[in-house]
């Protein structure tokens, strides 16, 4: 498996799932990758900055959803897909998003 970066999309190979790299620079180094899931839509109910909307500069539909967090070692990504990477503006929304989630 190569290196992982924040801001970037994975699908998991077998349940279809996608998830955005949400982990720093220092604990991907690690070999750790936390992950946001993504969602086909934001969920009915959800309030405020806990999800959000991709776009059309992103590489799938759906919304980040940030307080849904998973974490895994970086090796054991090496059959999942690469999708694309967020949009600039889209990984913002995201780092403000999981500040609110997680009260940073």
């Amino acid at each position: 498996m190569g290196r992982v970066n924040r801001g970037e999309v994975w699908e998991h190979p077998l349940r279809s799932r996608q998830f955005v790299i949400v982990a720093t620079r220092h604990l991907l180094d690690t070999g750790t990758v936390v992950l946001a899931e993504i969602a086909p839509e934001v969920p009915a109910g959800t309030r405020g900055m806990l999800a959000v909307q991709l776009g059309e500069h992103d590489p799938v539909p759906g919304a980040v959803l940030s307080y849904r967090l998973n974490w895994l070692a970086a090796d054991r990504m090496a059959e999942w897909k690469y999708l694309g990477r967020l949009s600039e503006g889209t990984l913002e929304a995201v780092n403000m998003s999981l500040r609110v989630a997680l009260d940073l």
